[in-house]
């Protein structure tokens, strides 16, 4: 057996092999819908941008149900993995991806049957409707393809090859930006033209990592219909719920945002925020590639009964987001004069998106420690926690913020509720610390001075 000390040291070496990847190879995936809303600012100005991003959650469910599902798969492989299973390791790879394909096509037909209610609903009317209809018809169409590409990430990274997922995802943003500017800039194919070149983006990386996964000789595996576990499948739901929400919560909250923004601000309102919403959302996707990083060694010390090892994680993860977010929210500041103009915005739709990015970068130092907190407890299979945290937020915290805080504050409202939303989570989360009967409720407070 390996002793302590050098399940330490391994520690140590993996912990940055795991976490650079992955951040860039998240933070790659959430930069598709920031490179349409780039492209699509500078060719249609402020419509083209409320559009895109009232429909942007339609988009995010397509990407979270993937991440839900590819995400709690390799929760299963990775405790497999450190239980010496090969066997299940290889079992619950086929099932991952045959329940990827399974949701690809039920997702797409009851998209397809509800989308105009669901871009009505989302505040879309007149031309504004019929571009984000024009949008997110083609992505819907295409979400087969994004759910395998999204889905298939955390099967690469939890197999070890961390290099190889971020590889896959710069090969899919690079070609997306080239289309975009083709498809947007030389062709004139408006909106359109922006999915579908996130589509085929999206299906290039697909078909590389179906490629890796299954068909290359030293990784061939036989996929059979009639090898699906259902209760495989569901105790991966089970543990991808809290994922799941981790993506999809930031855009039910784009949807409050949304409305509130058309209430308060107009389409000027609505217009900023979605340049905010771009900025925002990716600099998200960072703290949660640190969290999908920490995932596999969490899970597989989980597996090989290792708790020391996965708190010792969980310690280095929050530590690293924090000083990651300080650096993220000193960057954002120096260029907030600037950002709205950069995606085409208005003179007076630029004003108010660098007052709003003052206000929110406040929630770039406390987003880190939720996030990492909640990683922490679905990778080690304590779901009802992690549900908890996640689901609490979209469905009361935030809609409370972002409801009552604009009465008094009007359109600085909404910028206010986000790191307002944000700080009450974190009393939440330190509550949980200190009243489970968990041993790492000490974690928050120790960080710091163990890594001095």
């Amino acid at each position: 057996m390996i002793d302590n000390k050098r399940n330490i040291d391994n520690v140590e070496k993996s912990f940055f092999k795991y976490i650079i990847p992955s951040i860039i190879s998240t933070m790659l995936g959430g930069l598709y819908i920031v490179v349409d809303g780039f492209f699509v600012g500078n060719s249609m100005g402020d419509t083209g941008l409320t559009a895109i991003n009232l429909v942007y959650p339609i988009g995010t469910l397509i990407m979270a149900t993937a991440v839900m599902l590819g995400m709690g798969g390799s929760v299963i492989m990775s405790v497999y993995l450190g239980e010496g299973n090969i066997e299940g390791f290889n079992k619950a790879k086929v099932n991952t991806f045959i329940s990827l394909i399974l949701a690809s096509i039920i997702l797409t037909i009851v998209l397809l049957l509800l989308k105009n209610k669901l871009i009505y609903l989302l505040g879309a009317r007149d031309i504004i409707f019929k571009y984000a209809d024009s949008y997110i018809t083609t992505i819907i169409l295409g979400g087969a393809l994004q759910i395998l590409s999204f889905g298939s990430m955390p099967i690469i990274r939890n197999a070890g090859k961390t290099i190889h997922a971020m590889s896959f995802m710069g090969v899919g943003l690079i070609t997306n930006i080239i289309l975009d500017y083709l498809f947007l800039m030389v062709f004139r194919l408006e909106m359109f033209g922006a999915a579908l070149a996130t589509i085929i983006a999206q299906g290039l990386v697909a078909l590389i990592s179906i490629y890796y996964l299954f068909i290359r000789k030293k990784y061939r595996v036989k996929i059979k219909l009639s090898d699906f576990d259902l209760s495989m499948t569901k105790r991966a739901i089970q543990i991808g719920l809290s994922p799941f929400g981790l993506v999809m919560a930031p855009s039910l909250i784009v949807i409050f945002n949304n409305l509130q923004c058309l209430k308060y601000g107009g389409n000027i309102g609505a217009s900023a925020y979605s340049v905010i919403n771009y900025i925002y959302g990716s600099i998200i996707y960072l703290f949660e590639g640190v969290a999908e990083g920490c995932q596999p060694m969490i899970s597989y010390f989980k597996g090989a009964g290792k708790n020391e090892l996965m708190r010792k994680v969980l310690k280095r993860g929050i530590l690293f987001a924090l000083v990651l977010a300080l650096i993220i929210m000193s960057i954002v500041l120096s260029l907030k004069n600037n950002l709205g103009l950069l995606f085409g915005a208005s003179e007076e739709t630029n004003k108010i998106i660098s007052f709003g990015l003052t206000i929110i970068s406040i929630s770039f130092i406390l987003q880190p420690i939720v996030r990492l907190g909640t990683a922490y407890f679905y990778s080690s299979g304590e779901s009802k926690y992690s549900s908890f945290l996640t689901y609490i937020d979209p469905l009361f915290v935030s809609p409370l913020c972002i409801l009552i805080l604009p009465i008094f504050f009007n359109l600085s409202g909404i910028w206010i509720a986000i790191p307002t939303a944000q700080f009450i989570l974190i009393i939440l989360f330190i509550l949980i610390f200190y009243n489970t009967n968990l041993r790492y409720d000490n974690i928050i407070k120790n960080t710091v001075y163990e890594n001095k």
